[in-house]
């Protein structure tokens, strides 16, 4: 009878961390997700479009938000919460196989949705791969190298209009690069980082995101996310970084410059907006940031492979000087 009881206690006590993995869901192979901007300056959301855009990406944001979900499970505990690394490491083996988001981009958003994809799935692979079979390794990162390759070569097409995309880009391709240890991924990724660093003008601003009127600064929250990480994951530190962080963070305090610079007011922004600053944090220590990130954790975005409070495995633990 105690042996009995012992076992029902047993079970009671493992049943928080029991996991029915769900099926992933079908893969998107085609995309048609529209833009939702009704201006020239690309800052007025028009509602019936972003109602129809965001229908269009719900399968795409629902996938990736599972994922982050059961890979933070996973690396916050991993001798607890391995069947949650099991299960995301599955959902991902099973979109490779069925060529996700290898088919038809039927516009200029369907390709930004696809490299955001890319960066968000590799680098919650990134946290789950130790789990990977050498089946699962191959299939899948034949699949972030083929995604990874398509991201290149329409890049490659806009290159005469180069802003926060490209700095995307730079990470989907980089994450892959680190992953498999492809040097032409790093090295494209690293023109997509110095770029960005050119592209720092002497307010520590750049000078497209200022042209986005009201969301000014949400483009410069964006614009840095990818260039922070990136920074990390080429192990490439720059003044020009800690310019360009440096005037977020003051406009974030006093929104009066940038709205001056931009021409309008400047939208409220959300706090996981400001998630990649763990990252930053993590290479430049900073009092006021500290102070300014501690109430908001955990800070988690999907983008960037869920919860941000934990170094992701392609961060270097401490940039070269």
């Amino acid at each position: 009878m105690k042996k009995l009881v012992g076992l029902v206690a047993l079970f009671i006590c493992a049943a928080p961390h029991a996991l029915a993995c769900e099926a992933p869901p079908p893969a998107v192979v085609n995309l048609n997700a529209n833009k939702f901007y009704s201006d020239k300056q690309n800052s007025i959301v028009d509602p019936k479009l972003k109602a129809e855009h965001d229908k269009a990406v719900q399968p795409l944001e629902h996938y990736m938000n599972e994922l982050a979900k059961l890979s933070d499970k996973y690396v916050g505990n991993p001798a607890e919460y391995k069947e949650q690394g099991v299960c995301g490491l599955t959902w991902i083996s099973s979109w490779a196989g069925q060529g996700a988001l290898l088919g038809a981009m039927t516009n200029e958003q369907s390709y930004y949705e696809r490299k955001w994809m890319l960066a968000g799935i590799s680098l919650v692979y990134a946290k789950v791969q130790p789990l990977a079979s050498k089946d699962q390794r191959d299939s899948i990162e034949k699949w972030l190298q083929e995604l990874a390759d398509l991201t290149i070569e329409h890049s490659e097409l806009k290159a005469a209009h180069r802003n926060n995309h490209y700095y995307w880009e730079g990470l989907a391709v980089g994450a892959v690069g680190a992953i498999t240890k492809n040097d032409r991924d790093l090295q494209w990724a690293k023109k997509a980082f110095e770029t960005g660093m050119n592209d720092v003008d002497e307010n520590g601003a750049l000078p497209r995101e200022i042209a986005r009127g009201q969301r000014a600064l949400h483009y410069h929250l964006f614009s840095a996310a990818p260039l922070v990480f990136l920074s990390s994951i080429l192990n490439e530190p720059s003044p020009k970084l800690k310019r360009l962080v440096d005037f977020i963070m003051q406009s974030t305090r006093d929104p009066s410059k940038i709205a001056k610079m931009a021409g309008a007011a400047q939208e409220s922004e959300k706090d996981h907006g400001y998630a990649w600053l763990e990252i930053y944090l993590r290479q430049n220590p900073d009092a006021e940031i500290e102070k300014f990130v501690k109430p908001k954790r955990p800070l988690k975005y999907s983008k960037l492979g869920g919860d941000l409070t934990r170094a992701n495995p392609l961060e270097h633990p401490s940039l070269k000087k």
